[in-house]
């Protein structure tokens, strides 16, 4: 019985780390984060995409976010990326359980946009989703996390 309560224990234990650690990736200077955080628009030819990961779920995951198919980088908890691009459909994505979840932007010259990355528990492992949101609450989930150093 206390072989099986053992086991029961540290499944627990494995589980809350999951749940509760912290991804650790490669941060940006501390002022282009605050520079980001003043939202100003990009240049009239171009529209800007802020991809924030806000959520304590799955903290100790790091997930992969690519645009067109360009690896951007990992998201980690409480971190964001930064991209500006021509306006126009891209398609973000990030890794999941089997595979890639993406969702089409239609980015509009000179405006920012706001995808919010969320953590979701598969069968096997966790997985990832992203989904656009409003001005509002894209710039909220921004303010509470870092910017993250980009793949490029």
């Amino acid at each position: 019985m206390k072989l099986i309560q053992k086991a029961l224990l540290a499944g627990f234990v494995a589980s809350a780390s999951l749940l509760t650690g912290c991804a650790s990736v490669n941060m940006a200077p501390a002022a282009l984060d605050a520079e980001l955080k003043t939202f100003a628009a990009p240049p009239a030819d171009m529209s800007a995409v802020y991809i924030y990961r806000d959520s304590t779920i799955g903290a100790a995951l790091k997930k992969d976010v690519r645009i067109d198919g360009r690896t951007i980088g990992e998201t980690g908890y409480m971190t964001y990326f930064y991209q500006q691009l021509p306006p126009g459909e891209h398609i973000l994505a990030t890794e999941s359980e089997f595979g890639d979840n993406s969702i089409v932007l239609d980015a509009k010259a000179g405006q920012n946009h706001f995808v919010q990355q969320y953590i979701r528990f598969g069968a096997f492992v966790a997985g990832a989703g992203l989904r656009v949101v409003p001005e509002n609450e894209g710039k909220r989930g921004v303010q509470s996390t870092k910017l993250a150093q980009s793949a490029e």
